[in-house]
């Protein structure tokens, strides 16, 4: 899909560093507070940046244009 629009990947911290994906102790992480306010974050993030998009034109556009000169030849 990000060949074809602009797409949001956002990082957010839910468990502690060196924890391994796909692990019992990753899985205890994602009960955490650590996990619920990372999440939270995450969700925040992306939920204000499409309501700046619905609201803010001249930014839309500038992510459009940046977005083709980015993808320009691929």
């Amino acid at each position: 899909m990000s060949y074809h629009i602009p797409v949001i990947h956002p990082m957010v911290k839910t468990a502690e560093k060196g924890c391994a994906l796909h692990t019992e102790e990753f899985l205890n992480y994602g009960k955490s507070d650590l996990a619920y306010n990372g999440m939270f974050m995450g969700m925040k993030a992306l939920l204000m940046t499409g309501i700046r998009l619905l609201m803010d034109e001249n930014f839309l556009k500038e992510v459009c244009a940046d977005f083709k000169e980015q993808t320009r030849g691929l």
